[in-house]
C-alpha cells in the first residue's frame, strides 16, 4: 500500500463517521402528559345505529347510511 491510499482509506473512514454521527439525532420530546388516555372512538361506538328495513340493531360491519336512515346488508 501506498501513502496515497493509506490517506485515502483515514479520509473514507473519517467521512463514514462524521455521516453516521450526523444521522444520530435525537427524536424531539413528546408533550403528552401520562395521565392522559388516548380514546378509541373507532373500535367503540356509543351511537346505536337501527336498520329501517330489518328493525334490527346494527353493530359493528358494513351498512348503508343514507338521508339518517341505516341499512345493513344481511
Amino acid at each position: 500500500m501506498n501513502i496515497d491510499n493509506d490517506f485515502q482509506v483515514v479520509e473514507d473512514e473519517l467521512l463514514a463517521k462524521a455521516l453516521q454521527e450526523s444521522m444520530n439525532i435525537p427524536s424531539p420530546p413528546r408533550n403528552v402528559p401520562e395521565n392522559i388516555v388516548d380514546p378509541y372512538p373507532f373500535f367503540f361506538n356509543s351511537v346505536l345505529r337501527i336498520c329501517v328495513g330489518s328493525n334490527a340493531e346494527i353493530g359493528n360491519g358494513r351498512y348503508l347510511s343514507r338521508m339518517g336512515k341505516f341499512w345493513h346488508p344481511e
